[in-house]
């Protein structure tokens, strides 16, 4: 016959088997979510902090590429002068100085030939057949994916970002590139974050070849075991894959400047870790809290009442000081989670706040460089160009008339010919001046190219323009230009009519300014 304490002790054991064989089913697929879910976090938000990074780290040369690939004088330099090639150089070399990211700004020809600042180019080097040349071509209008290589000398790993040079045709001349050093980035994508040994990144491009991986002997290759399919059809999500017979947990998230692939992977068995661990633990103490109750409550219910109670206050509290609060640190691992929140939080507000800062201004000085002409401040004929097609479609809606001036220095050869570039320089800087001191607030002037200005006056007639564009010239006829014994214009003035086009209205302006001067010069003729 079995006592009653040994009858509460089998009951207290087998209920408390019991509720621990209820306890694992429930507990190990919660346990389960939670443990991919916390991975799936880390991941995530790893693969964000990096890309805004990349973003702020390459958009400058987005803007800088762009910049200069509408530059008119890049675009003809290969059938420029010694001295407008030179000036080419000078632009590049500001870059480099605004930027000492930058490794290398060039332009390369259909000719082969190279543009390139302080780098000695071996003379079988052809610019067609390099790879960043026909990477960019391949990528025309957009600015091509990028091309990884190592320098020649110094072995550092490079990435070049190119855009081809299109002409007023249409055709494309040539390719202006940047070449930026990845050792910083791949500092960043070698460093471990967070509690997982195998988490890494790494960058591709659409057709699987790696730009950035903090394995260096990837960076070039292409990877064939990534669903490529699927990174291109959204812009953001997880996948999972195999590799080497490992499968891999994996976050990306699409570069859209860059039409690249950010990509954070974990190896799915160190997520699976921590549940294997955690719920043998949970079983082994589980278990023997089980068996402990079970002998506790028989006994306290066959012998005492009160002192059983003291008993299991003191034991519940020695486990509470003595287990409970390691194993909430492995249970409940929220506090390593609050920590990499803070550290992310940390890098998005300092880091990435002080890029963008750093952006937006370059983005606002490279505005005013692509609009302005460097020497004399005006506006440059692609903002003038805008400006007229803006003019003929208000024009065209609510016939408000406006015209053009078109002005030439008169004998400007002769100048730059006998007192040097310098008083050429000098000669239009100053021309700029008398123009704004002389135009309305309304008048838009510019310089159209060497010593050609033009000036757009809105809501202006052919008759009035005439006339401001003689009080521009007897300014100039009038003013002492220092060092010079005189100088004087020529121009000619056209209104805009329905029915013409843009090229055609600086046909007539220019067919004005070439009847002024076979007339004698400094005339203004309408």
């Amino acid at each position: 016959m079995q006592t009653l304490q040994r009858q509460i002790f089998v009951f207290s054991l087998g209920l408390s088997f019991f509720l621990l064989l209820i306890f694992v089913m429930i507990g190990c697929p919660v346990l389960y979510r939670y443990e991919f879910s916390k991975g799936e976090i880390f991941l995530q938000q790893r693969t964000h902090v990096l890309a805004n990074y990349i973003d702020g780290f390459f958009s400058k040369y987005i803007v800088i590429i762009d910049y200069l690939s509408r530059h008119p004088q890049v675009i003809k330099a290969y059938k420029a002068s010694d001295r407008e090639k030179r000036e080419v150089l000078k632009t590049f070399y500001l870059f480099n100085q605004i930027d000492p990211t930058i490794k290398y700004i060039y332009a390369g020809y259909k000719d082969d030939s190279l543009l390139i600042y302080n780098y000695d180019t071996p003379k079988e080097y052809k610019s067609t057949q390099r790879p960043w040349y026909k990477e960019a071509v391949k990528s025309s209008p957009k600015i091509s994916e990028g091309v990884v290589y190592p320098e020649f000398v110094t072995k550092e790993w490079l990435v070049a970002l190119g855009k081809t040079l299109v002409n007023e045709n249409g055709e494309i001349v040539g390719v202006i590139a940047i070449d930026s050093s990845l050792e910083n980035l791949l500092k960043i994508f070698r460093k471990k974050l967070g509690p997982y040994a195998t988490a890494y990144s790494f960058v591709i491009k659409k057709d699987g070849t790696v730009i950035i991986h903090p394995d260096e002997t990837f960076l070039g290759k292409k990877l064939e075991i990534l669903p490529l399919r699927e990174f291109l059809f959204n812009p953001e999500g997880k996948v999972e894959f195999s590799q080497e017979g490992i499968t891999k947990i994996a976050y990306y998230k699409r570069l859209e400047n860059l039409n690249w692939i950010l990509i954070t992977v974990v190896d799915k068995s160190e997520l699976l870790k921590p549940l294997f661990i955690t719920t043998g633990l949970m079983v082994l103490l589980v278990g023997f809290l089980a068996f402990g109750l079970g002998w506790f409550v028989s006994y306290w219910l066959t012998k005492h009442i009160i002192f059983p109670i003291n008993i299991l206050k003191d034991n519940l509290l020695m486990l509470s000081q003595g287990f409970e609060i390691p194993e909430n640190l492995k249970k409940y691992p929220e506090n390593e989670i609050g920590i990499i929140a803070k550290e992310v939080e940390k890098l998005a507000s300092s880091e990435l706040l002080k890029k963008n800062i750093e952006l937006e201004k370059l983005t606002e000085r490279l505005k005013f460089l692509a609009e302005r002409d460097f020497l004399t401040q005006l506006f440059n004929r692609f903002k003038l160009i805008e400006e007229l097609k803006k003019e003929i479609n208000r024009y065209e809606r609510f016939h408000i008339p406006f015209s053009i001036i078109l002005f030439d220095i008169d004998d400007f050869k002769r100048i730059n010919d006998n007192y040097g570039h310098d008083k050429g320089d000098y000669v239009l800087k100053e021309l700029a001046r008398l123009m704004k001191e002389n135009l309305r607030e309304t008048d838009l002037p510019a310089r159209w190219g060497g010593e050609e200005f033009v000036i757009l006056c809105p809501n202006t007639t052919k008759e009035k323009a005439w006339f401001l564009a003689e009080r521009i010239r007897k300014a100039v006829e009038g003013h002492k230009f220092e060092g010079i014994d005189k100088l004087t214009i020529s121009g000619g003035v056209v209104e805009y009519r329905s029915g013409i086009d843009l090229p055609q209205l600086l046909k007539e302006v220019d067919e004005k300014l070439y009847q002024a001067k076979k007339s004698g010069k400094n005339q203004i003729v309408s």
